[in-house]
């Protein structure tokens, strides 16, 4: 058992590994995206939707925060409901994990505080990054 989770271990890294490449970045919020991947095992849906929403929400916040005299209020309001469905689905994703490092992880990102706000729209920027991957992928082959 021990061997099987320190290969998932490596897979995950390798996948990050490859994300980044994609990205031509390296990832701040690295090891939260692979403890996110690792509580996902059995629950890869779950995930998907979060990559997908954070796709969203990375690209709604780059229009929200343009100047300009358009009616935003519909996205405002999309933008409001997908944040909530994202942190609930990583909190359920989170049931998965050792304790301690999910309240680490809670406080960091999900805590109601401005700075929480930021690292958590920060990592769901590079959460994006694993939807555009798996859609540039998709392209290729």
């Amino acid at each position: 058992m021990a061997h099987r989770s320190r290969d998932s271990r490596q897979e995950i890294e390798s996948c990050l590994d490859d994300v980044e490449d994609f990205a031509g970045r390296k990832f701040s919020c690295r090891n939260d995206i692979a403890m996110l991947l690792g509580c996902s095992r059995g629950r890869e849906e779950a995930f998907d939707e979060v990559t997908f929403y954070a796709k969203f929400i990375s690209r709604a916040l780059a229009v929200l925060k343009r100047p300009g005299g358009e009616d935003i209020s519909r996205l405002e309001a999309e933008f409001s409901e997908k944040m909530g469905k994202t942190s609930a689905l990583i909190r359920t994703l989170l049931d998965g994990s050792p304790v301690e490092a999910g309240q680490k992880f809670t406080g960091r990102f999900l805590a109601p505080s401005p700075e929480s706000m930021k690292q958590f729209l920060d990592l769901l920027y590079e959460l994006s990054w694993i939807k555009n991957y798996e859609i540039g992928r998709g392209r290729s082959s």
